[in-house]
């Protein structure tokens, strides 16, 4: 099954969910080739010697199956194949694989997510492939900033991490002109994309608050990266940058109405007690 899935994904591939040619794919090959397999219930792991030393393959396995199960009521999809979860040693080897930096892709047509063992948050990294490898069923080509703020959104199992933009960095900068991220060499450049995955997550956040799950599904399913902004506003009745602004506001009063709380001693006990004389 493995064998045929590689051969079908020789002919195109999906990173980022974009279908290229890619050589890089028969270095890829011969590197799996190599690969032990480990196979449990819908998921088959496989995984370079030495890997096995550093990751608990049942948890990896218990995440999958997790994953599967919640992004399948998610997203209104259940796979009838197997997954494929391929653990490369290192980002190095997935960037020389496939000639751009990563730590993680997935492959549509082999059903196959591809992840580096050495990413700094395995446990995320899976999950925001898994989230893509959903999304490619709805949609094989949105713009970057719609196809990756709903893998960033996805991304985390804790839901108040995934429902508001807390951190004061990320709101700050949120205080931008985002026509930029509509590019994809800005969006993907090495130097801003790191930056530019945590604006798209929080705006997606914003977008799903605001509007609900099932208006921003039929969104994500008919956008495309040349009629985003026409179509971006028929859909939610703004402009894209109104609905940007309103986001970077949304966000910063969330930050101020935090930090106050969390100041106010009626509200922190930890500032000391509150007593009540009659």
């Amino acid at each position: 099954m493995l064998a045929v899935g590689t051969l079908r994904a020789f002919v195109s591939w999906v990173a980022c969910g974009n279908w290229r040619p890619s050589p890089w794919l028969w270095r890829l090959s011969r590197r799996v080739a190599r690969f032990q397999t480990v196979s449990r219930g819908r998921v088959s792991l496989l995984f370079p010697a030495g890997v096995d030393h550093a990751i608990d393959f049942d948890e990896v396995i218990r995440w999958s199956e997790s994953d599967l199960d919640e992004l399948s009521r998610r997203f209104g999809i259940r796979f009838r194949r197997r997954l494929t979860v391929m653990l490369i040693s290192s980002h190095h080897d997935l960037t020389a694989d496939f000639g751009t930096p990563m730590a993680g892709t997935v492959l549509v047509v082999a059903n196959a997510v591809l992840l580096a063992a050495d990413c700094w948050h395995l446990r995320d990294a899976l999950r925001h492939e898994l989230a893509h490898l959903f999304a490619a069923r709805w949609n094989s080509c949105p713009p970057p900033i719609v196809q990756e703020g709903l893998a960033v959104w996805l991304q985390s199992t804790e839901p108040h991490r995934r429902d508001t933009a807390q951190d004061i960095g990320l709101v700050r900068s949120l205080d931008i002109d985002p026509s930029p991220l509509l590019d994809r060499r800005y969006f993907f450049a090495p130097e801003r994309m790191h930056a530019c995955y945590g604006l798209a997550g929080a705006f997606t956040g914003f977008l799903i608050r605001r509007f609900g799950w099932d208006h921003y599904r039929r969104f994500y399913r008919k956008v495309d990266r040349w009629t985003f902004r026409s179509y971006f506003r028929k859909h939610f009745g703004m402009s894209f940058e109104d609905a940007w602004r309103r986001c970077y506001e949304e966000s910063a009063a969330t930050v101020i109405l935090n930090r106050r709380l969390r100041e106010d001693r009626l509200f922190n006990p930890l500032h000391g007690e509150v007593t009540c004389q009659g």
